[in-house]
């Protein structure tokens, strides 16, 4: 790919031909691992990856919900097996990546991508590779289960989440997640639990979304 000159860019569908560019987005997750949701003050979602190799240099100046000013990517396509976004690109750090920090306090914090439970439910088909948030009121639970594979031992919670139109959907909560769902639904055992679950994996079950 060619250098291209660099460029202001006002919408993520001008991404197409842009190699070097500068840009701002808000970081929607701490890029603790390699992968990260993004967000311009259009609302526009893209993907961005972090290699292990660089992310050493990123991980003290990022930080969840932040503003940053970007320059020096590479823009390729998103062919994620999970994907946070519906993007069909996404930017990949390097070392030449410019991260500052920058205030803009017109830019929105619209930061999650809910979707309403009758879509969900409604789908024949669900897309089990693009990762989305929800947002309900648990109004069930099950116990703690533990899950054997070979020599690993993880845990397992199933909730039940219902919304606003009284539409229900199940959400099976996995390792850490766990320890951090226990916490609240002992502290509202007379109060409703209402939460948010974000990047949260769609899957039938037993032939249903």
């Amino acid at each position: 790919m060619s250098k291209a000159a660099k460029v202001v860019i006002r919408s993520l569908t001008d991404l197409e031909s842009i190699v070097s560019f500068r840009f701002s987005l808000r970081m929607l997750s701490i890029p603790l691992h390699s992968d990260c949701p993004c967000i311009n003050n259009q609302g526009d979602r893209i993907h961005a990856t972090i290699g292990k190799y660089v992310l050493k240099f990123f991980r003290n100046k990022i930080h969840e919900l932040r503003l940053y000013r970007m320059n020096y990517f590479v823009v390729g396509p998103n062919n994620l097996k999970l994907r946070t976004t519906t993007h069909k690109l996404k930017l990949t750090f390097t070392q030449k990546t410019f991260v500052e920090e920058t205030n803009d306090p017109s830019f929105h914090m619209n930061i999650f991508n809910l979707r309403p439970f009758h879509q969900l439910t409604n789908e024949h088909d669900v897309d089990e590779t693009e990762l989305l948030d929800v947002v309900g009121q648990i109004v069930t639970y099950e116990d703690v289960k533990t899950y054997n594979q070979g020599d690993d031992q993880s845990f397992l919670i199933n909730v039940v989440l219902e919304d606003d139109q009284r539409n229900m959907i199940m959400a099976i909560l996995w390792s850490e997640l766990v320890d951090q769902i226990q916490h609240h639904l002992n502290e509202s055992a007379d109060e409703p639990l209402i939460v948010v679950f974000q990047h949260m994996k769609p899957q039938k079950y037993r032939g249903l979304p």
